[in-house]
């Protein structure tokens, strides 16, 4: 899905600067927000057809994002990938609960960034949802 309209949630800038590039270059529009709140607050004006998020920020948690994103009808259905340093056992399920769709460990490569947004995008084309 080229051109794509993406929000990245990431409080660490060069984090977030980085993933705004990659995405870039495979043509999609980028969001960003450099935390939970200014990220629900993106969200809610308007269609995205991605979120990534991370778990740690300040103001609002990428949990707490995810379970929020759900609760609004416009992004009840729309993917959300979480990449975080997060690695308590029993995190992935917690996260599953909150509606996230998909859980990467940093640090996370550009092909691996590349790769889980081209797969989350191709299932939200076809009304497949992720796992």
């Amino acid at each position: 899905m080229p051109n794509a309209r993406i929000l990245v949630v990431e409080d660490a800038e060069v984090v977030r600067v980085m993933a705004a590039m990659v995405l870039e270059r495979l043509g999609h529009t980028v969001l960003q927000a450099s935390d939970g709140q200014d990220g629900l607050e993106q969200a809610q004006a308007g269609s995205i057809d991605l979120v990534i998020t991370d778990q740690e920020m300040p103001r609002m948690d990428g949990l707490t994002l995810a379970r929020a994103l759900r609760a609004l009808p416009l992004h009840a259905g729309t993917p959300i990938l979480m990449i975080t340093a997060e690695c308590i056992s029993g995190f992935g399920h917690r996260a599953a609960a909150a509606g996230v769709d998909r859980l990467l460990q940093k640090p996370v490569g550009a092909r691996t960034l590349t790769a889980t947004v081209t797969g989350l995008l191709a299932h939200r084309t076809i009304g497949v949802a992720s796992a």
